[in-house]
């Protein structure tokens, strides 16, 4: 639920300033709410706002609805050049709902009082020359003044949900589910029509005395006489039902194809459409084209009356985008449901066809070698063109469920499934081995999570942290203050940038996410939220980038976006400027550009030097420890300038972690420590003072 949220209430930037984020307006596709048409143009509801097509689909303009605000749009109402869009603009955690009405097909906007409607999601819009109706789940509103004042109809009282309504010839029809309601003219003035046997209709289409329904027994039934006598001329639907119509020809579609009737719903030929959309929720007919709009792949255009479809979403930017990868001077979008597009870096212009054309959720995207790879679902799939064919190649079958990429020598991949081990490949994806790692003897499983620097090699199991410095021959656990003690919380993200590691922890009931930092190569840890917005639900950074020195956070609150840090982690500051808050599922970066992928919103990027314009945090950055003299055959003396001096915590432990040394010190500017009792070695010195981790190594040779 918390996707499809998010998905909802994303909001749309129309002109971005300079030195912020901007849209880069793909890729195309998307959340298509609603479509409707008048005369003269088609218009889209989608969740970054309302758009206007003049050429039957073909191209999309976006109507600004205010100048101060961006709104996600939810269902559109037309009679005529009037148009009525239900709107919602999200601040924060607050969700401000909205009624605007354009008399000049879209050109300008005047906001409308909004009926107290009690359905948070849509508002079911419709109206004629004389009345605007607004239906929420139980409730039909009325207004006869447009919009200033709201009468609450009383039509049957009984009714527990308002499926649609439909206008047609002045009249406004409203589906009950169990009885279809048709206006006369007056504020409550209605005739009731009835189902007949079937008793229940999920959505419905009236034109003159012609009424379809859609059974709740998945079929289709028709009436020309009113709704007094009903016939069933269509057994075969399945799935989620819209109609539309244009002249004498009327479309019906279920989850796989279309149906075309010439004989006012009397008989109907299976279009077998192909390529189109299971997740198809609403249509309009034109003069030429058939347009089909969805939740997740956008619209879809046809030419030969729905047998099949191309894409019609250009200019239409809100895609649900997760992953993001930079290949042959190309960027690569990984989106759910939608496949993976391409934006050529050098013209800058968006391809108009998937990369891989796949309805499934792109999960990840890596560039290895010459390959492109990609997870979507359970599957593994492989470009050696830069995107222009694709191949599967799950390794193992799809019982072992990758999910994610991790770099370093070679190319690891997560198995999902219990009792599976990581996989390897070092070949760009041709081949592959099992990786499992071994304590004492036992190999240990489910293990799902890889990190490496110079040094050391970090894997992760849900609570625990596994760490080999001898190339994986042996395996330490000892987790050195990094305690997981709720039983929802797990391991979720690993990072290794040199000596710093980062482990993101989420917990399973609240979805917050806490940053655990290691400046030892893991060795001792802390927990840091200075300056991140921590909330109750849904806060905390989820992945992070290092650009440089430079670490760059998506938080997971749609409302907190994008934020920056410029000492290692230990501060935290909004990089927001321009960017439209939502969900930020990644970060990446070429020379010039941060790219940032977004739910609901395509992809977003900024120039890497606006980093150097941000003010930096006021408090310094952590002062490094001298240890002198380094080697030593004695006692060390520590030298650390700039901080106060301070109660502070000493440890001293080898690089293989074992702690020999913890007490607790006076810190000066200079202090001494006594290592008698310490043999020859190497080892690392933490102090912990003020709510700051100071470490470096240093020898003794005796």
């Amino acid at each position: 639920m918390k996707y499809l949220i998010s998905f909802f209430l994303s909001l749309w930037i129309l002109t971005p300033l300079s030195a912020q984020w901007e849209s880069m307006n793909g890729p195309y596709g998307g959340s298509i709410n609603d479509l409707a048409q008048n005369d003269n143009y088609q218009f889209a509801a989608t969740s970054n706002g309302i758009y206007r097509s003049g050429d039957e689909g073909q191209t999309w303009h976006h109507l600004n609805l205010a100048s101060d605000k961006s709104f996600a749009c939810l269902q559109i109402g037309i009679y005529g050049n009037i148009i009525l869009t239900d709107a919602a603009n999200y601040a924060g955690a607050k969700v401000n709902r909205y009624l605007f009405r354009s008399e000049d097909n879209g050109e300008t906007w005047q906001q409308l009082n909004r009926p107290e409607a009690n359905w948070p999601f849509y508002l079911s819009i419709a109206l004629n020359s004389s009345h605007i109706y607004v239906a929420d789940q139980t409730d039909l509103w009325v207004s006869l003044d447009n919009g200033v004042n709201w009468n609450l109809s009383q039509i049957n009282p009984a009714i527990d949900y308002i499926w649609s309504m439909h206008s047609y010839n002045d009249h406004i029809y409203v589906n009950a589910g169990t009885e279809l309601y048709k206006s006369n003219g007056l504020f409550d003035d209605f005739n009731t029509i009835q189902f007949g046997d079937f008793g229940y209709a999920f959505s419905f289409f009236a034109s003159d005395s012609l009424y379809l329904a859609e059974g709740g027994n998945g079929n289709l039934y028709r009436s020309v006489d009113g709704g007094l006598t009903w016939s069933n001329p269509l057994n075969e639907l399945d799935g989620y039902v819209s109609f539309s119509s244009y002249e004498d020809a009327i479309y019906i579609n279920n989850s796989s194809t279309i149906f075309k009737s010439n004989d006012q719903g009397l008989t109907w030929t299976d279009q077998k459409s192909k390529f189109f959309s299971q997740l198809t929720h609403t249509m309009i007919a034109t003069e030429t084209k058939l347009l089909s709009g969805s939740f997740y792949t956008g619209i879809q255009t046809s030419k030969n009356e729905g047998k099949t479809f191309e894409e019609s979403n250009f200019g239409i930017s809100a895609c649900f985008t997760q992953s993001l990868v930079i290949h042959n001077n190309k960027l690569f979008t990984g989106s759910v449901s939608k496949g993976i597009s391409g934006f050529n870096l050098q013209s800058e212009t968006w391809d108009s066809s998937h990369s891989l054309n796949i309805l499934a959720d792109i999960s990840d995207i890596s560039s290895f070698g010459g390959s492109l790879l990609a997870i979507a679902g359970s599957k593994l799939f492989k470009s050696t063109n830069a995107g222009l064919s694709w191949i599967e190649t799950t390794p193992f079958g799809i019982s072992n469920m990758p999910f994610t990429f991790f770099h370093f020598y070679d190319l690891i991949l997560a198995g999902g499934t219990l009792g599976s081990s990581m996989i390897i490949s070092n070949n760009n994806g041709d081949s592959w081995m099992r990786y499992q790692i071994k304590v004492d003897g036992i190999g240990v499983t489910n293990t799902h999570l890889f990190a490496t620097n110079d040094e050391t090699r970090f894997v992760a199991k849900r609570k625990v942290l596994f760490r080999s410095d001898d190339l994986s021959t042996t395996w330490d656990t000892s987790m050195n203050g990094l305690i997981l003690e709720d039983i929802y919380s797990f391991i979720d993200k690993l990072y290794a940038f040199g000596d710093t590691i980062i482990i993101l922890e989420i917990n399973e009931t609240s979805y917050n996410y806490t940053l655990n930092i290691s400046f030892d190569n893991g060795h001792n840890w802390q927990a840091y939220d200075e300056g991140l917005p921590m909330k109750e639900h849904f806060s905390g950074i989820k992945s992070i980038t290092k650009v440089g020195q430079i670490l760059l956070g998506c938080m997971y609150d749609a409302a907190d976006g994008v934020y920056v840090s410029f000492n290692n982690g230990i501060h935290w500051q909004p990089f927001n400027d321009g960017l439209l808050l939502g969900g930020v599922y990644e970060i990446i970066h070429d020379d010039t550009y941060l790219y940032a992928a977004t739910s609901g919103q395509g992809v977003w990027r900024r120039k890497i030097s606006d980093l150097h314009t941000v003010s930096t945090n006021p408090s310094p950055a952590p002062p490094e420890i001298s240890i002198y003299p380094n080697p030593t055959n004695g006692n060390i003396w520590l030298e650390m300038e700039s901080l106060p001096a301070t109660e502070a915590s000493l440890i001293i432990s080898t690089v293989q972690g074992q702690v020999m040394l913890s007490e607790k010190i006076f810190l000066d500017s200079r202090t001494e420590i006594n290592t008698d009792q310490l043999p020859s070695g190497t080892y690392i010195l933490t102090v912990k003072a003020r709510e700051q981790v100071f470490s470096n190594k240093f020898i003794i040779n005796k």
